[in-house]
């Protein structure tokens, strides 16, 4: 039987020791670790390999710096929080003392009311009734005055000792006039000091 390798044709025998040959190398070289093809795959999955621990330990890295943010950011929420919290008790104090204040302040200004319409009319009244006595004294003045002018005329024909009645009548009204300005005085004086207070 003729057997053909290669377009050429070679004995049986031969053909088996040629594939003998072939096989025995190939598992030589199957079993050789740094065969160049087994170095290929080797150094590919190396590298493979080692970036896949570097994205792994930058992954845990990351995770890391990622829980420490978290952690300070909660950290700082619950401070803002607290701060709060703080800050609208003082202002719920503040509110509640300027409330108490302004009612405070409320009730006084009505109590300050009150006494000045007391004091508004005390004055009337006091004045009113100044008032009435300046008439009076104003009255008693024309009669004295009256009075004076009658006991002139019918003192013109009287003797010496009538002139002398006349006389002491007329000191008599000038005294009574003189008492008359002085309590008007008085009476001005009062009413000027009740005002000012």
């Amino acid at each position: 039987m003729e057997v053909r390798y290669h377009g050429k044709a070679v004995a049986k025998g031969s053909l088996v020791a040629s594939t003998a040959q072939l096989c025995s190398l190939w598992q030589a070289r199957l079993g050789d670790s740094n065969w160049y093809p087994f170095k290929v795959v080797h150094f590919a999955v190396n590298a493979l390999e080692q970036d896949l621990l570097l994205c792994k330990e930058e992954n845990e890295q990351l995770k890391k710096e990622l829980r420490e943010k978290v952690n300070t950011l909660e950290q700082e929420l619950l401070l803002c929080k607290e701060e709060n919290e703080k800050l609208k008790e003082e202002l719920e104090k503040k509110v509640n003392t300027l409330e108490q204040d302004l009612l405070l302040c409320k009730e006084e200004n009505e109590k300050l009311k009150e006494e000045l319409r007391e004091k508004v009319n005390t004055l009337e009244q006091d004045l009113l009734l100044c008032k009435e006595e300046n008439e009076k004294f104003k009255e008693e003045l024309r009669e004295k005055g009256q009075q004076a002018d009658i006991v002139t005329v019918k003192g013109m024909d009287v003797d010496e000792k009538g002139g002398d009645d006349l006389d002491k009548r007329e000191a008599d009204y000038g005294i009574t006039e003189r008492q008359f300005l002085t309590k008007k005085k008085e009476l001005k004086s009062r009413e000027y000091g009740r005002l000012a207070h």
